[in-house]
């Protein structure tokens, strides 16, 4: 395939795009129908599923690698300059509902190019991803919105018929575009409908259909094989009869083994009278244009398929053709499908999402952006950035009735040292206990659309979740179906159970805490309590008989186990001869059954020097740790404590970053920035942080019972029952 084209492209004018006077309107009809499929799919399945393309075949990770040398005419966008990306690939066949592979249909292979700078589309400038969208013809079956919207309102139709009937229909069809093949001829309508050949996947060319902006031109893309391996499989027959996963159980063989190789191709538009914008059923003449070649993509042999992968791509991305560049974005009808996106049903194009909830979203891991930042070095970008950060919220959270009192009076206060988000409720532990049977040290309270809900506050009671003694953080698993939570494990009696309550690491799935199990129960004394996990962190620590966490979070493994991390706070000889630390140990785990084993060594995977940086002035430690799986970045929250003149503590702390790569290089971490572009100082103790979405972290402050606050909050003075949050923006 050359990389030159053979006649001169047109100039992009934004003439070339015809807007419909009711293209609004039928933006909406498109909307409702694409809501009645998931209705109807939700009720069948118990969860949300896409739209369209509700079932995927393959979840592939690759790299697209830019060519050298292209024209200027080709050098355009994603594709102006040469350069490596990671890419998540999906391939998947078109009905809203999951069905036997006997039910042929159109094919459709989604690309999400990950670590792409520049200016971007409206609503995704925090983002760092290019998606295509493509299935397996060069056009698309209908000309515009209008006829689209016909098309979806067949398939709604259809989305209930029971199976029997479809895949009766499906023969019929296949059969009828076997006629029009013979005679040179081919159907998209017979296709959409049920008439796809029953080929091997992996063999077939797929195409954006729709034209999109290219930069300073128009242009349809193309995705071919082009490795022997695979085009050895195209028009190859494959029986998926008796097989309801033929498509990926073959497609999953395929990669078990062998590698892919797909070549990238930009038709660009040279006549709008012979390539329409607004007639996606047209099929460019490539006498005018031939496709040529701006990229290739590498797929090496990998488990095409698992529930990991499923949460990973399946569960927690969505593809959209608005999801990208300003340099290409959609036209024509891809632009109404487009419109789709950040609807309660964006899933008109081939493989868009119905969003599932943040949780979800959350934790795209090294699946999305976090495939990115694992390999930066392949995306212009230094691991060691600087990211600023700036406070945009503060505020108190009623922790208890404002008149609660302990035993004999004494006073009770919110010293909040833990939080998590679970996609829709923050949960906060306390480090003390808050008394009363209905009441707990761990609570929660719903955050949507971007802000505490207050009336929806709730303790969870569940005995183990009560008798768990001084939180210290939480952590979220990277499916986002289980809260993880540990105490400082910082008291211990070698003779007696009396302490065994301060070394608690508890499990429950999210939004079900009474459903919580101790991990590596251990019982001493008729108290069960997790502190057989001591000898495995002391002796990580070099036999140290103190020691504190104060950080947890989970890492994705991919195919490897998910692993378990522990951050380490102080360790010395006693808590009164200790030294503050930066340490992180490790282990791998699994769940079953809710509950946690670990099945792996315990290891000490990060440790960092935290005295006094030249830009740093105090000796600080951690105070907790959180995986951002939007970024693939370990955040490092820390925190000091110094004496002053007048004999009152100086609290603060800094919020810190590292790429997972330099993490796992025991490479320094980098501090976030003001916008005066020196560390971000908390003039607060800040205990606990949480991702809420790309750009936003909440934090939580514990003063240790000091009433006065610095500016981070108002009112500068909180009372006993209140505590103190910050959200942070990033960029």
């Amino acid at each position: 395939m050359s990389n030159a084209t053979t006649a001169r492209p047109l100039p992009y004018d934004p003439s070339a795009e015809q807007v419909q006077d009711d293209e609004s309107e039928t933006i909406e009809a498109l909307i409702d129908t694409m809501r009645k499929i998931s209705e109807t799919t939700s009720k069948d399945y118990g969860r949300a599923v896409r739209s369209v393309h509700a079932k995927s075949h393959g979840l592939l990770r690759g790299e697209l690698r830019v060519l050298d040398d292209l024209p200027p005419a080709l050098a355009q966008g994603l594709f102006a300059r040469p350069a490596v990306y990671p890419v998540v690939m999906r391939l998947s066949t078109n009905p809203g509902d999951i069905v036997d592979d006997s039910v042929s249909a159109p094919r459709g292979l989604t690309i999400k190019v990950i670590g792409v700078e520049g200016e971007r589309l409206p609503g995704t400038e925090n983002h760092v991803t290019q998606d295509f969208v493509t299935a397996n013809a060069p056009a698309f079956a209908a000309p515009d919105a209008k006829a689209f919207l016909k098309n979806l309102k067949l398939l709604a139709v259809t989305t209930d018929t029971p199976q029997v009937w479809k895949k009766a229909f499906s023969a019929v069809m296949r059969g009828a575009e076997t006629v029009v093949e013979s005679f040179g001829g081919e159907s998209p309508t017979l296709k959409t409908l049920g008439g796809q050949r029953e080929t091997h996947i992996l063999g077939e060319t797929f195409y954006t259909q729709a034209p999109l902006r290219y930069g300073d031109h128009i242009a349809k893309l193309a995705v071919a094989p082009v490795s022997p391996e695979l085009t050895n499989l195209t028009g190859a027959p494959l029986n998926v009869n008796g097989k309801p996963n033929g498509l990926r159980e073959a497609v999953v063989d395929f990669f078990s083994e062998s590698r892919g190789e797909w070549e990238v191709r930009v038709l660009l538009c040279t006549d709008l009278e012979m390539m329409p914008v607004e007639d996606a059923s047209a099929i460019w003449p490539e006498d005018q244009s031939p496709y040529a070649a701006v990229a290739r993509i590498n797929v090496q042999p990998q488990s095409a398929w698992s529930e990991t992968r499923v949460t990973n791509i399946d569960d927690g991305l969505s593809f959209s053709p608005w999801h990208g560049l300003a340099a290409h974005p959609a036209a024509g009808l891809d632009y109404a499908r487009a419109q789709t996106r950040g609807r309660e049903f964006d899933a008109v194009s081939a493989g868009i999402q119905p969003a599932r909830n943040r949780r979800t979203a959350q934790h795209q891991r090294l699946a999305g952006l976090g495939e990115c930042r694992r390999r930066r070095a392949n995306c212009h970008h230094d691991p060691q950035m600087t990211m600023r950060a700036r406070i945009v919220e503060t505020g108190l959270i009623d922790c208890f009735d404002e008149d609660l009192k302990a035993a004999k009076g004494a006073r009770v206060d919110a010293e909040i040292s833990a939080v998590v988000y679970d996609g829709r409720r923050l949960v906060f532990a306390s480090d003390k206990p808050i008394p009363g049977a209905a009441r707990s040290a761990v609570f929660s309270l719903d955050y949507t659309d971007g802000a505490l809900r207050p009336e929806t506050f709730e303790y969870h009671t569940a005995p183990l979740i009560k008798a768990a003694t001084k939180y210290e953080d939480f952590a979220l698993t990277p499916d986002g179906k289980y809260v993880i939570a540990a105490t400082g494990f910082d008291r211990i009696e070698p003779d007696s159970a009396e302490l065994d309550l301060y070394n608690m690491l508890l499990i429950w799935p999210a939004g079900r805490s009474q459903v919580v199990r101790i991990v590596a129960p251990t019982t001493r004394a008729g108290v069960t309590s997790s502190v057989s996990l001591r000898k495995d962190i002391s002796r990580i620590l070099g036999g140290a008989p103190y020691f504190k966490i104060e950080g947890l979070t989970t890492l994705p493994g991919d195919e490897e186990p998910d692993r378990l991390l522990f951050g380490i706070r102080e360790f010395g000889e006693s808590h009164e001869n200790f030294e503050y630390t930066m340490k992180v140990i490790s282990s791998p785990y699994r769940i079953e059954n809710d509950e946690l084993a670990f099945i792996g060594d315990f290891t000490l995977v990060y440790d960092y020097d935290p005295a006094p940086r030249h830009e740093i002035a105090q000796t600080v430690g951690l105070s907790s740790i959180e995986y951002d799986a939007y970024l693939n970045r370990m955040l490092l929250l820390t925190s000091f404590e110094e004496p002053t003149r007048d004999g009152k503590a100086l609290l603060g702390g800094y919020l810190w970053t590292i790429s997972i790569e330099d993490f796992e290089a025991n490479r320094s971490p980098t501090p976030f920035v003001a916008d005066d572009g020196t560390p971000l100082r908390f003039v607060n103790k800040p205990e606990g942080v949480a991702v809420l979405d790309e750009t936003h972290l909440f934090v939580v402050f514990d003063n240790d019972r000091a009433l006065g606050l610095e500016d981070e909050t108002s009112p500068a003075v909180r009372h006993p029952h209140q505590a103190p949050y910050a959200i942070l923006e990033l960029e």
